[in-house]
């Protein structure tokens, strides 16, 4: 059986990424192509998109195994 992900750490990982994604864009932003920052920004916005399955989710398990 494969080992279960923590989420903790994957919360970490994205926390890494999306401050990897502000340095770049912020040190190149004069640099970036109009389809660049296009694409950036449907990317974030389908990221965003899915920010609340994430916590919905852990939020549903707790209940039913009883805590609040």
């Amino acid at each position: 059986m494969a080992a279960k992900t923590d989420p903790a750490k994957l919360a970490r990982q994205a926390r890494n990424l999306i401050e990897e994604f502000n340095r770049v864009v912020l040190d190149d932003a004069k640099d970036l192509s109009a389809p660049a920052v296009s694409d950036a920004v449907q990317a974030l916005k389908s990221l965003v998109d899915r920010l609340p399955e994430g916590p919905s989710h852990p939020a549903s398990a707790l209940f039913l195994m009883g805590g609040r």
